[in-house]
């Protein structure tokens, strides 16, 4: 990634302009009339002869000018490029386009731009002469043909003697740079910390290289930097613009002056004019678009939060010239997908080491800080979550203080938020609850994780916390919410619970403590809906529990029943884990739970007798265990995983048509029972570390049984019983990985599973994997890493795409040695793994459609198969493909050979990009995410090849 200096953000530039040129040719000339004039205007100019000191070496000088220098303008003449030392000054000026954001403008005297561009006529001369010269250093060459190419494309000036008189032409270039150099840099924020990262990231959205209109979205929560990242952007590029404007504050202003002043700065600022009064916004419309569509812009529209303000400022791309830009910031990603901007960058937190380096600055003015501070610092970044503004504000609210005044204030901060963070993240409370979801995560207020996990801001959490607390600062009891234990704890043991309560979340943070009460808290808690409690130790049980009670969770409840006056019929979630409980007679079966759907007693050793629940008929999820015989229809999951005393699995009474997962992990199950074809939908069943399982004949005629997964156990074939007709299962993917799997259990068990598309065979004992799995039509991956007393392979499926056979050791001699000739025949197979084989001696045959062939660390596989593996013929057809062999070298067929850590070639092209096969030599030991190829074509990095 690029280094961006904080110069680039707040122009921190020595020099104005740097001229590079080639003497010889215009140094007397145009280049001393150019330089004269720049310096009449007080542009400050680098110009070789008279900036560099005698002595000095002048590569390492002029590149540190270069450097230090806001607008770099190569001047492009007859003899330019027979220069080696104007070359490399054009190569290091263009690295700062894309790297600094630096503005250059390249001037064409007395030469066709598309002679540059192309290297036709003198220029054409010079790269031939050049590449005799270097010969040894290609690579130099051909940067410079791509420098020259690139910087003929830039937007620059073209003097051509009788078109134009010199003077003039040279006025119009000082016009353009004074009118760049007189802007003044946005203050970006006392301490940029972060921001290289996430500039670079808004700036490869905007896509410098294209000449189309950009619009690009910045969304993120409030205080989270997405203001301070568009001021860095915008210093980034600005140069490089005709007109820019900066609105801040859109949401703030625009009620305070509306969108017609907005509309106004926006004229203002771009054009220069004070006299332009637009009256309504519908007038300024037509206004923006006649005025600017010509200009190549670059717009920063920031906090906005109402789809108007957008319409009003920048209805459509067409209102801006070519090569426009448009930053937008807001909270709400929702308006950015409504206004049709497609290209967005939500702003992520700091990480730890820059929040700590944030706070350390705030506080401390320095990044070096005394060891003493480091637990009480690493404290305060935890509370900010990666908030820039909570950590600056801590920081600041915290300089020179001792160590116990910062843990008392993070006290304080966890208790009650500060003022100023809160009002911040207040903004988006009120929410209407109907909007759901979707638009709590386009706010950034929440996050939903791949597995349906909703993500909360820690301090969205603290504001909404502050919300609730101030509904009664003094009584908590009074109070909808409950969450902190001191505070549940007052209410418990002082009876101060009213009907405002109607969330209970109990977590002490002593295991040890104990609540010492009566049991009559919950009394007068009559809208009590959601009581739970992880973590905490009771003096005595409940007298009472609220019916109002839709989840009640509550770990080692502290009773051995239910209080019998509690009835709750809107129960959904009843979770008991680890509890005294001895008998539920909640739950008899005159009671109905039309609502449950949850019911958890994990752990609870003292149950003495499952009552019939067959009052939940929508009951989804039953956790025990030990179960009687089972008939619940609406049972949708049944997880009895790490149940260490259950040997035998219950008979399943009826149909059960919602259950499609059966995981038993980690449970001493000896066989499954016939009814479990009563599992109609039964999809995925896990058997991981049970033992010794026998399968009941009925699986195989289970029509939804797609997986079956049963590592590190003793599968038996199906035992004798009532099923007559034996069908091939319908198990797509059997995972036997660490199973003792023997050679009669694979002859006669696969025929049963002649469906199977994945096979996971892994760590076990067979020999053979025998002929008959060819019938397996439909697999295409077959596993057989670490089976080491494999010694032939008979047979595969013609189907088959990937086959692993990573350390199988016991592949000895020539004739099992060899891979069977039907693998020459799939033409399929995309992946041949064969790693750490090492008495593999030949591969006989490659499948045609090969992709990924590894036999590393196979050391007895023989030289003629190594070359066969290497045959240019093979990897110049057919697409790419990636090979991984032992103790190689590089073909000779290879043009370019180039050694060491950050070794490099450069190579020219005229239209597509060719086939290129690249090798790669490493040391035994070397970690393949080491290894990042990279490929910049035009400029452009690639780094998904």
């Amino acid at each position: 990634m690029a280094s961006i200096s904080l110069s680039s953000f707040t122009y921190g530039w020595k020099y104005d302009v740097f001229l590079s040129f080639r003497g010889q040719d215009i140094r007397h000339g145009f280049i001393g009339y150019l330089y004269k004039a720049l310096s009449g205007r007080g542009i400050h100019t680098f110009i070789d002869d008279e900036e560099l000191q005698r002595g000095e070496h002048i590569m390492p000088s002029l590149v540190k000018a270069i450097t230090e220098t806001r607008i770099a303008i190569p001047v492009f003449s007859k003899n330019y490029a027979f220069s080696s030392f104007c070359l490399d000054e054009l190569v290091n000026i263009l690295s700062l386009v894309k790297e600094k954001g630096r503005l250059v403008l390249p001037v064409f005297y007395d030469v066709d731009p598309s002679d540059v561009r192309h290297q036709r006529g003198s220029y054409q001369e010079a790269l031939a002469r050049h590449e005799k010269r270097f010969q040894n250093d290609k690579e130099k060459v051909q940067k410079w043909r791509i420098a020259l190419c690139q910087a003929a494309d830039l937007s620059g000036y073209h003097f051509k003697h009788g078109n134009e008189n010199e003077c003039e032409f040279i006025e119009k270039i000082i016009e353009e740079i004074s009118n760049v150099i007189n802007r003044d840099p946005l203050h970006i924020a006392d301490y940029p910390v972060g921001l290289e990262s996430r500039v670079l990231k808004v700036t490869s959205l905007l896509d410098g290289r294209s000449d189309g209109v950009c619009m690009v979205g910045i969304h993120g929560i409030g205080g989270i930097g997405k203001t301070t990242v568009a001021r860095a952007v915008y210093n980034f590029i600005a140069d490089q613009f005709e007109g820019l404007c900066f609105l801040e504050n859109v949401r703030e202003n625009s009620i305070k002056h509306g969108l017609v002043h907005l509309q106004e700065t926006l004229l203002y600022d771009i054009l220069g004019k004070k006299d332009i009064k637009l009256g309504s916004v519908y007038k300024g419309i037509p206004v923006i678009k006649h005025r600017l569509h010509r200009k190549k812009v670059l717009l920063v529209l920031d906090d906005v939060d109402k789809l108007d303000q957008l319409k009003a400022i920048v209805g459509e791309s067409s209102w801006f010239g070519r090569g426009s830009r448009v930053i937008i910031t807001t909270r709400d990603k929702h308006l950015l997908t409504s206004h049709g901007v497609e290209k967005t960058y939500e702003v992520d937190g700091l990480n730890m080491n820059e929040a700590l380096e944030l706070i350390c600055w705030n506080a401390f003015k320095t990044d070096k800080v005394d060891s003493n501070y480091e637990n009480v610092l690493n404290r305060a970044v935890s509370y900010a979550s990666g908030l820039p503004l909570a950590l600056e504000v801590m920081g600041s609210y915290l300089v020179r203080k001792s160590i116990k005044e910062w843990e008392s204030a993070i006290d304080q901060f966890e208790r009650i938020p500060d003022e100023k963070i809160h009002n911040i993240l207040k903004i988006h409370h009120g929410i209407c609850p109907e909007y759901g979801i979707g638009v709590l995560i386009e706010k950034s207020l929440i996050k939903i994780t791949l597995n349906g996990r909703v993500i909360l801001h820690d301090l969205i959490e603290d504001m909404g916390k502050e919300i609730v607390r101030q509904e009664s600062p003094e009584e908590p009891g009074k109070r909808s919410r409950l969450w902190f234990h001191e505070d549940i704890i007052h209410v418990f043991e002082e009876n101060t619970g009213t009907s405002s309560i109607q969330v209970i979340i109990l977590d002490f943070p002593n295991f040890e403590e104990v609540v010492e009460w009566d049991g009559k808290a919950f009394k007068e808690m009559k809208n009590l809906k959601t009581l739970i409690i992880r973590v905490g130790g009771f003096s005595r049980g409940p007298d009472h529990l609220p019916n109002s009670l839709r989840v009640l969770e509550w770990w080692g409840y502290p009773s051995p029943s239910l209080p019998s006056n509690f009835h709750p019929k809107k129960l959904v979630i009843l979770e008991l884990p680890q509890s005294c409980l001895m008998s539920l007679d909640l739950l008899i079966p005159k009671k109905k739970f039309v609502n449950m759907r949850v019911l958890n007693f994990d752990d609870c050793e003292f149950i003495t007798e499952i009552p019939d629940v067959s009052g939940a008929p929508n009951l989804e999820e039953f956790r025990l265990g030990t179960f009687p015989p089972i008939k619940l229809s609406s049972l949708e999951k049944l997880k009895l995983s790490s149940c260490h005393s259950l040997k035998s699995f219950p008979e399943i009474l009826g149909k059960m048509e919602h259950i499609t997962v059966l995981d038993l992990l980690d449970t001493p199950i000896k066989e499954l029972p016939f009814t479990i074809h009563n599992l109609t939908r039964l999809e995925r069943v896990v058997l991981i570390g049970c033992g010794i399982v026998q399968l009941p004949s009925s699986i195989f005629g289970m029509p939804e049984l797609h997986e079956l997964i049963a590592g590190e156990c003793t599968m038996l074939l199906p035992k004798q019983d009532n099923f007559e007709a034996q069908a091939s299962s319908m198990v797509l993917n059997l995972g036997l990985s660490g199973c003792h799997v023997s050679d009669d259990f694979l002859r006669i068990g696969l025929p049963l599973f002649s469906n199977i598309k994945e096979l996971y065979l892994s760590q076990n004992e067979f020999t053979t994997l025998p002929a008959c799995i060819k019938d397996c039509y439909f697999l295409t991956k077959i596993h057989l890493d670490g089976c080491k007393n494999l010694k032939k392979i008979c047979g595969v499926p013609l189907n088959l795409e990937t086959l692993s056979a990573k350390w199988c050791t016991s592949l000895k001699n020539l004739d099992l040695t060899l891979l069977p000739k039907c693998v020459k025949l799939c033409h399929f197979l995309k992946t041949l793994i064969l790693d750490n084989c090492k008495n593999l001696k030949k591969i006989r045959g490659v499948p045609p459609n090969i992709r990924t062939l590894s036999a590393r660390d196979c050391p007895s596989l023989n030289f003629w198969c190594r070359s066969v593996l290497q045959n240019e013929k093979l990897h110049a057809e057919g697409g790419d493909k990636e090979f991984h062999l032992p103790e190689t070298c590089i073909p000779m067929w290879f043009t370019h050979h180039v050694y060491g850590h950050d070794a490099s070639i450069t190579f020219w092209f005229r239209k597509k990009v060719p086939a290129i096969s690249l090798c790669l030599v490493v040391r035994p030991g070397t970690y393949e995410e080491i290894i990042q190829p990279r490929f910049i074509i035009n400029g452009d990095r690639k780094t998904d090849v």
